[in-house]
């Protein structure tokens, strides 16, 4: 297929959202669901990734459509379970777009989890962003998630991860776990600072049966991956 502009993915695709289980870790207990946004344009999907990164350099329009995504993905979900969310920082940069996000999400706060994210490269502009849209969360005391030992995530403050409700782990440690056994003891470390800090572990992309055998050797709350759906 020929690769659409945005205005024929914005005006001609059509739009759903999948709910991930996240189990709570040892048992078939659903702990929360993950919205993720599809979309599918002439019968063949289209990346989340391809279709939010070329609204990068329109953050304008880009905060309207997250608008309308956002009430989709809260008013069709189990209200019975926790609903990670996933933000861009780019609907947050600019004061009226926090000050939208904080009236109609206070109502939700009892059940969602903010997970901050960037469609493209982590500029120093982006990064300044998600500084301010951490402290703006603490400030307004919703939940948050931020991603640890992962790739498209890797510039981390302490603060972060001190603050944050939520760490969530890449697989990707299992595998370096496998090549080299001192990542065992780094992630046993990380592992007891967030107990000590009541803060809650996610490991995410559990596929097969010999990776969920070697998370299990790791005091983990709850998981999430192919393997269990």
């Amino acid at each position: 297929m020929k690769k659409p502009n945005i205005k024929e993915l914005i005006t001609q695709s059509t739009y759903s959202t999948i709910y991930n289980p996240i189990f709570k870790n040892g048992t078939k207990d659903i702990f929360a669901y993950e919205a993720l946004s599809k979309f599918v344009l002439n019968n063949e999907d289209i990346s989340c990734t391809e279709f939010f990164s070329r609204l990068q350099f329109n953050e304008k329009l880009f905060f309207h459509l997250e608008k309308k995504n956002k009430h989709h993905q809260i008013n069709d979900a189990d209200k019975s379970k926790k609903l990670i969310l996933h933000f861009d920082v780019a609907v947050f940069s600019e004061k009226e777009y926090r000050k939208f996000w904080k009236e109609y999400l206070s109502e939700y706060k009892h059940r969602i989890v903010i997970n901050i994210i960037y469609q493209d490269n982590l500029t120093n502009d982006n990064l300044k962003i998600k500084k301010k849209m951490v402290k703006w969360l603490i400030k307004h005391e919703f939940e948050f998630i931020i991603n640890i030992f992962d790739d498209l995530d890797y510039k981390v403050s302490f603060y972060e991860i001190e603050k944050a409700s939520y760490l969530r782990i890449d697989k990707e440690i299992l595998e370096k776990i496998r090549k080299n056994i001192s990542y065992f003891k780094l992630l046993n470390t990380l592992i007891d600072f967030a107990h000590e800090s009541k803060t809650k572990l996610i490991m995410k992309h559990i596929n097969t049966k010999e990776e969920l055998m070697l998370m299990e050797k790791f005091s983990i709350d709850y998981i999430h991956g192919d393997f269990f759906i």
